[in-house]
């Protein structure tokens, strides 16, 4: 920004002198992030360094850059994945200053050239992600994967994180058969108490 010079080059520490070659008045010049107010050369505070801006009615308007918006006098950061981003439903979308990535999510992989993520088949990449393979096998899910107990087999703890169950040998419970045996034996005594109630 320029303004005309009247004496001597007294812009102040933040501007340099030049000679207009054809009137030979001397003009001062304002550097980056710096803007001239009543013949001096004053700081923008755009919040970011060397950030240019205009007076326009004695008013500041910051000259922000991309990924940057104006905001109460200050250049402020454009969180993107608050807007309308171009990353894929299948990558998450963060944040960085004056721009955004794109990622993918845990248990999932950016394909060679491609704009999305496919899901991380677990089980075929480790074979032995899921432990005691006797009794655990491995079922691949969305984003990730379970372990789950075999034929004949139960978790031995309900309330562990899936990928972690344990499985012991499914023991089958003695009662059914003890209620059997009481209601047979009960049986047999109403019955010879039947018989021998009749025999008299």
């Amino acid at each position: 920004m320029f303004f005309n010079h009247v004496s001597e080059c007294d812009c102040g520490p933040n501007s340099s002198c030049e000679i207009d070659q054809k009137t030979g008045e001397r003009i001062c010049k304002c550097e980056d992030g710096f803007v001239s107010r009543e013949g001096r050369c004053v700081a923008c505070n755009c919040g970011m360094e060397k950030m240019k801006c205009d007076l326009i009615n004695n008013i500041k308007h910051c000259n922000c850059p991309v990924g940057y918006e104006e905001l109460h006098g200050t250049c402020e950061d454009i969180n993107e994945c608050l807007t309308n981003n171009t990353c894929h439903p299948t990558t998450k979308c963060i944040n960085t200053i004056g721009s955004f990535k794109c990622e993918c999510e845990e248990g999932y992989r950016k394909l060679e050239r491609e704009e999305f993520c496919e899901d991380i088949n677990e089980c075929a990449q480790d074979s032995d992600i899921c432990k005691n393979l006797n009794s655990v096998k491995c079922v691949n899910l969305p984003g990730t994967y379970k372990c789950e107990c075999l034929p004949g087999y139960e978790p031995t703890d309900m309330n562990v994180d899936p990928r972690k169950t344990r499985c012991q040998e499914y023991e089958e419970s003695w009662l059914p058969v003890g209620i059997a045996a009481g209601i047979a034996v009960l049986l047999v005594i109403v019955s010879l108490a039947l018989l021998k109630y009749m025999d008299y």
